[in-house]
């Protein structure tokens, strides 16, 4: 399986962006062909997703280091 590792950025603004901040990781589990990495840490916080699957422009903290990644 391919793995992306994502782009850390900086904490965005209140309410400009949605920010999902989850409590453990990976977020989401498919049945794709890519998994997609904490550009901190790499920890996996999307496995196994389809193109196509993410929608918009979201910001996810990751749970393990505390960077907030875009895709």
């Amino acid at each position: 399986m391919p793995t992306r590792k994502m782009r850390v950025v900086p904490p965005p603004e209140p309410r400009i962006r949605v920010i999902l901040e989850p409590e453990r990781a990976p977020v989401v589990t498919g049945v794709g062909a890519v998994t997609y990495l904490c550009g901190g840490c790499e920890q996996p916080l999307l496995e196994q997703v389809a193109k196509g699957e993410i929608y918009g422009t979201p910001v996810l903290k990751c749970p393990a280091c505390g960077a907030y990644n875009e895709f």
